[in-house]
């Protein structure tokens, strides 16, 4: 009785999460997420000789600017 609880449990949280990921209204801010490896290569281009960006990061730091999701 209980094992089917859990099954039936989980399996409506795995079908919400697919629901949630595939939601349109989510697909502006996972594009922008699947976009952040690509606009790495392109900004340490941009550094000048000093390692400096135009928005004051160094090109060696590991840090990402993630815009945060919709809420």
């Amino acid at each position: 009785m209980l094992s089917g609880i859990i099954t039936g449990l989980l399996l409506a949280l795995f079908v919400g999460g697919c629901i949630w990921a595939w939601s349109p209204k989510h697909k502006r801010a996972f594009d922008q997420a699947a976009r952040i490896p690509l606009q790495d290569a392109d900004a340490d281009v941009d550094a000048g000789q000093d390692g400096m960006r135009p928005n004051g990061t160094h090109s060696n730091d590991m840090r990402r600017n993630v815009t945060e999701m919709p809420r």
